[in-house]
């Protein structure tokens, strides 16, 4: 084996300047650099002219970057590093090529460590939707260390889905494994699992995802796992199973009804005689499906039901009678929502005067 050369996450550096962020504190570039996932940063559709360039307190020799890109269309498909001297004037580029997808992490490792102080980091090309808010939710620098003659810092994490998964064949569980390998160079590894038959892996820079697919256990089982490169054993871990419960889930199609919070009241009446139509097309497309897989439309209240029979053709009109009747929409009492804890008596029974004549 040769030398491996460790890569250690740096502190984020301070932001010289950036692109315009896209409007309000939702996309600010201090998202870019923050270690929360769940926000990001956005340019004001600067596209390919997105840049943000950055400063290290001391020099340090980057050897990786891990770009998560925004959980959007707006994706970047590549980028450059500039690396610049004291002067703010480049000394080297160097392409990256991202994963190019939504919420997509690329992890790129550089053919050669660079020692700098001072880079930047220009979008170069867009995703396929070409959009031009592109940045990312996170963006992370490692330094290299010393070479190592063999790895030792490899960890292992495994995650157990609470749930069996048919298409993997019956009462199989998924157990979900990450190998964070925290090197710039690549190696050969072998996974070992109480009871299973060893894995080969091919372990890259950064973390490797995995998915084994286990026998459903009738009782808690808490089952050891460690990982071996050239012969050692690097890392250990275990992990607990239980019995998955059965469980039922139903899922009610439907469209909430507000009328003018999202948009004008005009709009929402379109949009939910618009559902009822849909609704109806899908249920007829699955009508042939096997039980508990065909299309039900529920229609939250009356009054949309109320406009379909006011405002469509006879025949669609017949269409959604027959569709009732059928079981593929279903209708509930009530008008409109109101907050029934404060109406009257006379108001309750008016909320459902419409429901007889639907009858």
């Amino acid at each position: 084996m040769g030398a491996f050369t460790p890569l250690t996450q740096l502190p984020a550096p301070r932001v010289v300047s950036s692109s315009d962020s896209y409007p309000g504190d939702g996309y600010k570039i201090a998202h870019f650099f923050d270690s929360r996932p769940q926000t990001e940063y956005a340019s004001n559709g600067n596209g390919t002219g997105t840049i943000v360039e950055m400063q290290f307190p001391n020099t340090v020799r980057i050897g990786a970057l891990r770009h998560l890109d925004r959980n959007d269309p707006a994706t970047v498909a590549a980028s450059e590093l500039i690396f610049l001297d004291s002067d703010g004037k480049p000394t080297q580029t160097i392409p990256v090529t991202h994963v190019d997808k939504p919420a997509g992490v690329t992890f790129f490792v550089l053919p050669n460590p660079v020692s700098a102080q001072r880079l930047r980091w220009r979008v170069t090309k867009l995703g396929p939707k070409n959009f031009g808010t592109v940045g990312g939710a996170e963006i992370t620098f490692f330094a290299a260390g010393a070479p190592e003659p063999t790895p030792s810092r490899d960890t292992i994490e495994a995650r157990v889905s609470p749930l069996l998964q048919k298409d993997a064949g019956p009462g199989v569980q998924i157990i979900k494994l990450t190998v964070q390998h925290p090197y710039a160079e690549p190696t050969d590894a072998l996974l070992r699992i109480d009871g299973s038959d060893a894995k080969p892996l091919r372990l890259i820079s950064g973390p490797n995802t995995l998915d084994l697919a286990l026998p459903a256990v009738q009782s808690e089982k808490t089952l050891q796992i460690s990982l071996d490169i050239a012969g050692k054993t690097i890392a250990q871990s275990q992990f607990t199973r239980k019995p998955v419960s059965p469980l039922t889930v139903y899922i009610l199609p439907h469209s909430h009804t507000d009328i003018g919070y999202t948009a004008i009241q005009t709009d929402i009446e379109k949009r939910q005689v618009q559902n009822l139509i849909d609704g109806i097309a899908h249920a007829r497309r699955t009508a042939t499906y096997p039980p508990g897989a065909r299309f039900v439309w529920n229609v939250e209240v009356l009054w949309a039901s109320d406009l379909y029979m006011r405002r469509l053709n006879d025949q669609q009109r017949a269409d959604f009678l027959d569709a009732v009747k059928k079981g593929q929409v279903i209708l509930n009492g009530m008008y409109l929502n109101e907050l029934t804890g404060l109406c009257r008596p006379e108001e309750l029974i008016r909320l459902f005067r419409c429901s007889p004549r639907f009858r």
